[in-house]
């Protein structure tokens, strides 16, 4: 739920990250934003092949660690190829890993009780969607880079370079 609502605030506002605070074009932000897509069913691959290996839930936390590390690179870099590449990963990584949760769930869970579980990540789809109210809010006042920071202070640019 936690993610889904940290989700919801910086998500939504990606195409304006992109283009405000990375300077891309409106073409360029639109071809990133399509290329989300494909990264997650690449992530969706790798995932269930480390998940192979290693096992469900430990495939699952370590791409979660993965795509919170792709976030702190996003927000403390300032170089575009840098910023560009860490938050295709973190999409990658973030977004692959729904179907893997939802199978390790429904393993460890009786059919008379998946509904209950499900109006979970029905409540964690509606609070991904009103927290990007929040999202807006904060980044109209401090500024995208901030507002993803969740409270750390970001390092100026010449401290990035």
């Amino acid at each position: 739920v936690l993610t889904g609502l940290g989700s919801g605030m910086c998500y939504k506002f990606q195409p304006l990250f992109l283009w405000k605070e990375v300077g891309l074009s409106p073409i360029a932000t639109n071809a990133i934003m399509a290329s989300f897509q494909l990264a997650a069913a690449v992530g969706q691959i790798l995932i269930t092949r480390l998940a192979h290996r290693v096992g469900g839930p430990a495939a699952a936390i370590m791409f979660r660690a993965g795509g919170i590390g792709g976030l702190a690179v996003v927000i403390f870099c300032r170089q575009r190829a840098v910023v560009v590449s860490a938050l295709l990963v973190r999409g990658a990584l973030m977004n692959a890993i729904d179907g893997l949760t939802k199978a390790i769930l429904n393993e460890h869970i009786s059919e008379a009780h998946r509904a209950r579980w499900n109006i979970f990540s029905l409540l964690s789809a509606t609070g991904w969607s009103c927290s990007a109210f929040a999202g807006g809010a904060l980044a109209d006042s401090i500024g995208y880079r901030e507002r993803d920071a969740s409270g750390f202070e970001p390092a100026s640019p010449s401290e990035a370079s």
